[in-house]
Order: C-alpha cells, then sequence, then structure tokens
C-alpha cells in the first residue's frame, strides 16, 4: 500500500520538499480534539428525515452528556459524564463552537472508569452512551501543492469537513443510538521526518494518549505502521483512501479488522484492468506494452501471480516490466526518467500501471519534455485521472484509455453520469456546513471522508450488540450490497475481503472538451 497523506497532492509535495510528514515521538492532536470535549454541546444539521438535509433549527446533541476518555487499559475503556452546558444548539454553521454549536458554556466530561476486560471480541461498548473514533486529517494540503504548482488542488478544511458529517450522523440517530464524538490527529504535508514515524505517532494517540473504539486513517505506507499497530492494539480501522490505494491479500491477511470501503484488492484491480483495457481495444496487434509498478513485494507478487496471466490471456505482449523506488523528488525524477528511456528504447508504446498518480505523472512530463507522444496509457482509478487532466500535458492525456469505479476521480464532473448513491447527499451536507466545494478535488476529499464515515454507521447498524471490535466485523459482513456509497457506483462486501467497489466504467479523453469521459455503461467488476 502506498499514499502519502491525501492522493496526488500529498504525495506529488512530499516528494517536492525531499521528505514525507512525521516524527519519532507522539504528535499532540490539535486541542480541538472531540465535540464533547470543547465548551458546550454541539448543534445538529437539525431533524430532517434520514437522507434528508433540514436546515431548521436542529436539537443537534443539545442536552447530552460530555464524554470523558477513561484510563482504563484496552479498547473502549470507561467513560464518565461531565457537565454540559445548557446552550440551545443551531443550526450547523452559524454558531461559534466545532460544529456550529449554539454558544454554551458548559465544562468538558471527566475521566471514566476503567473499561473491562472484553474477551476474544475486544472490549465491548455501552449500550448508550457517546463512541469515540480516532480521525487523520492533512491540513495544509493546498500550501503544499503551491510548492510544485499545483495551487488549485485544495483540499478544503478536512476537520471541518468530518464535523459536517459527524454531526449530520449524530442528528439523524448517530450510530446505532450512540452519539459519535470525533477525536483529531492532524497533521502537516510539510512536516519532515519519516512517514513510518508519523503513523506510530497517530497510533499511539489513538490507543495509548486516548482510547477510541476505531480510527480514521488517510495514510497508507508499504509498511503500514499505523494499520498493523491498531489491528495489534485491537483498534479496527477505516483507510478513508482505500479508493486509490489497498494491498494484496499476502499483505492484509493480518489485518482482518482494516477496512478499505470504495477500493478494491491489488488482485482484483490487476484481472479486472487488463479485462477491461482489453474490451476497450487498448491492446493493438503487434504493439509493445510496458508495466510501470511500485518496487515493493505486494506489488511484484501481484504483477507476477496476476497481471501478467491476465495480459497473456487477452494477448497483450508485455515487452517491459519497471519498478521504481519510493523516495525523494530527485529519485523518482531520475528512475522516471529512466523509465521512459527503457520504454522507448523496447518500442513499448501500451503503457500500464499498478502504483498512483505521482509517478505516472513524472513519466508523462519527462516524454513530453522529450516532445515524445507515442505512448497511450491505460489508467485505473488508482491513478486519479481527474487529477492527471487538471496536470499532466495535454498531449500525454490524448492518449489515455481506462477503467474507474469512483466517478469524482475518475472523469470532469460534468461529465460523471448516473452518480454514486450518495454522492449528492454528501455535496449538500458539505454546502450546508459552510465548507465550499470549490474544485473537483476538493469535493473528492470530501467523498472520502463521507465514505469512510457513513460505512462506519452502516456496518454499525447491522452488528450485533454489544458493539465491539468483532461485532462490527459481522457487521461489516452483514452489509452485503445495502450500502450506499457518495463514492463508487455500486458496492459489494465479501466477508473476509476489505474491499468493496463492485462495477466500473470504461473511460477516455475526448479532445473536443479536453476532458475525461465515460465511454460506456457500467459492468460488473469480478471478485
Amino acid at each position: 500500500m502506498r499514499t502519502t497523506g491525501r492522493m496526488v497532492v500529498a504525495g506529488l509535495a512530499a516528494l517536492a520538499v525531499l521528505a514525507v510528514v512525521g516524527c519519532g515521538t507522539t504528535v499532540a492532536p490539535s486541542a480541538r480534539q472531540a465535540a464533547a470535549l470543547n465548551s458546550g454541546t454541539a448543534g445538529g444539521l437539525g431533524n430532517g428525515s434520514p437522507g434528508a438535509l433540514d436546515k431548521g433549527a436542529g436539537s443537534g446533541l443539545d442536552g447530552g452528556t460530555a464524554a470523558g476518555v477513561g484510563a482504563g487499559s484496552g479498547v473502549g475503556a470507561g467513560v464518565g459524564a461531565g457537565a454540559v452546558g445548557t446552550g440551545g444548539a443551531a443550526a450547523l454553521g452559524s454558531g461559534s463552537g466545532p460544529l456550529g454549536a449554539g454558544a454554551s458554556s458548559g465544562s468538558a466530561g471527566g475521566a471514566g472508569g476503567a473499561g473491562g476486560a472484553g474477551g476474544a471480541g475486544g472490549p465491548s461498548v455501552a449500550p448508550t452512551g457517546p463512541l469515540t473514533i480516532g480521525i487523520v486529517v492533512l491540513e495544509n494540503d493546498a500550501a503544499a501543492a503551491s510548492t510544485i504548482g499545483l495551487s488549485s488542488l485544495n483540499n478544503g478544511d478536512e476537520e471541518a469537513e468530518a464535523n459536517a458529517i459527524v454531526a449530520y450522523i449524530n442528528a439523524h440517530g448517530g450510530l446505532a443510538g450512540h452519539r459519535l464524538v470525533p477525536l483529531y490527529f492532524a497533521y502537516s504535508a510539510s512536516q519532515t521526518g519519516t512517514e513510518a514515524g508519523l503513523e506510530q505517532s497517530a497510533c499511539d494517540d489513538f490507543t495509548q494518549d486516548h482510547h477510541v473504539f476505531l480510527g480514521i486513517g488517510e495514510f497508507e505506507s508499504l509498511d503500514d505502521v499505523f494499520d498493523h499497530c491498531m489491528e495489534q492494539a485491537g483498534v479496527p480501522v477505516i483507510q478513508s483512501v482505500a479508493v486509490v490505494s489497498t494491498g494484496d491479500r499476502t499483505l492484509l491477511s493480518d489485518l482482518p479488522d482494516v477496512y478499505f470501503p470504495g477500493g478494491l484488492l491489488l488482485e482484483e484491480q490487476a484481472s479486472n484492468y487488463a479485462a477491461a483495457l482489453a474490451a476497450e481495444g487498448f491492446f493493438h496487434p503487434g504493439g509493445h506494452t510496458g508495466i510501470l509498478a511500485i518496487d515493493d513485494p505486494s506489488y511484484e507478487r501481484v504483477v507476477s501471480n496476476v497481471l501478467l496471466p491476465a495480459l497473456a490471456a487477452v494477448h497483450a505482449n508485455v515487452n517491459t516490466v519497471e519498478y521504481y523506488s519510493s523516495g525523494t523528488s530527485t529519485d523518482t525524477i531520475a528512475q522516471t526518467q529512466s523509465t521512459e528511456l527503457h520504454f522507448r528504447a523496447n518500442g513499448d508504446t501500451q503503457i500500464l500501471t499498478l502504483e498512483d498518480t505521482a509517478d505516472i505523472l513524472f513519466l508523462m512530463e519527462e516524454a513530453q519534455s522529450q516532445g515524445y507522444t507515442g505512448f497511450r496509457y491505460g489508467l485505473s482509478t488508482t491513478d486519479d485521472p481527474a487529477v492527471l487532466e487538471q496536470t499532466a500535458p495535454s498531449g500525454q492525456m490524448a492518449n489515455v484509455v481506462g477503467m474507474g469505479w469512483a466517478p469524482v476521480f475518475d472523469v470532469d464532473m460534468a461529465h460523471e453520469g448516473t452518480l454514486p448513491p450518495r454522492q449528492a447527499l454528501c455535496s449538500n451536507v458539505m454546502t450546508e456546513a459552510g465548507q465550499a466545494q470549490t474544485s473537483q478535488y476538493t469535493f473528492s476529499i470530501s467523498a472520502t471522508i463521507c465514505e469512510a464515515l457513513w460505512f462506519l454507521q452502516a456496518a454499525v447498524d447491522d452488528a450485533p450488540t454489544p458493539l465491539s471490535r468483532l461485532t462490527l466485523r459481522q457487521g461489516v459482513a452483514d452489509l452485503g450490497t445495502s450500502y450506499a456509497s457518495p463514492l463508487t457506483l455500486a458496492s459489494r462486501v465479501i466477508p473476509g475481503e476489505p474491499g468493496t467497489a463492485a462495477e466500473y466504467r470504461p473511460f477516455g479523453y475526448q479532445a473536443g472538451c479536453s476532458c475525461l469521459v465515460y465511454t460506456g455503461p457500467p459492468d460488473p467488476l469480478q471478485r
């Protein structure tokens, strides 16, 4: 797995500043930890029925008790009751609190007692009361993007975006009656250090400094420090960047409580990728194919065991496989220069990728700098094609086709066609919360936040009681095709597999609009 920060910009910015975010000791999450730990109570989005957005004055969480996270061992330590202010809650965005709360002067909750042992399923959550989850957010994506000339890619205020969805969920019944309480771990794309250090710090904060029921991560690394640390602590994880980064079965075999809504296993991606591109006529008779992939055991396994056999089955002639390692901008640019030369020297004109956006962008830029426009690119959602449309040379984009399962990542928004089931609702919630969706990139980040939190809500609603790590696992397994995603065309949960994407559509570049558009109807993903 590999995605540093939020999709392409954080990855590119990390390369540009020659460092990936992180540090070796626990980074204190900002003082804005959780709604219940701030003064006063938060207002909801109103009392509209589920699925509707009610602009009226909402009772929200007014009068609820504040959560004090207990010091007991394990996940779900005891909860203590704190005094809460009595100010009236207001519609989201009109008050002074972090969720637009009405003025209130209550104090934060006190420390709770020790949590119960919980048995093999992990500590259980009380039938009622708040449920604290940890959420990782990236603070200055736009500032980092501007350092590499991509100032138009602005991720927005991720904490405020998460607060908007939390308030919406709480105003519509919470998580099976539990009031959702977010605790934030914020980091900056301009921090120095190692990504492993950052991931360890986030895990330590969620499992030692505080005791959350679940963590929502937004970074992936080849070492998966955060996922493994959280799994060892018995704390489930939802990766909000799943749509562009997961892993293979071997890598994920010891992470049964890490979920990737919107994503595909690498094996599933590779096999569907080859078949979809063949159906689009991408592989020309006698043409030579080059593959660009990450130099990592999981990607190497999938290339060797899945992608190459799948390409052979559709009679694609693979001439070159180039693996590149993650490093500084100097390293990556040097590697892509070498790769571009190898592909051209070997006569490869059909370029496939099993990696992320940053590196295919560098390859396109290198080819353009050499005045070469003979490459044809077969892409997928993991390449973040909609961002490439805004950032890659048009002379290279003219030769792009692909297959995608998340419209906001795949194509120009004006050409999405049929939207994912809850995409419009996600956009409305953000807009009503004052989080302007200023660009497609901004909304793509909002959609991943909606995906993570609504997937959690659906799984908790389906989970047996009392809620625990294992009952959450059962709730996820029981979702089947019922989960309505704001991100993907359709969802399907297969017990024991972390991804959920169920359909894809072919796309391609059209010169008339200088944009990517879908070129065919949805087809089922073979999983």
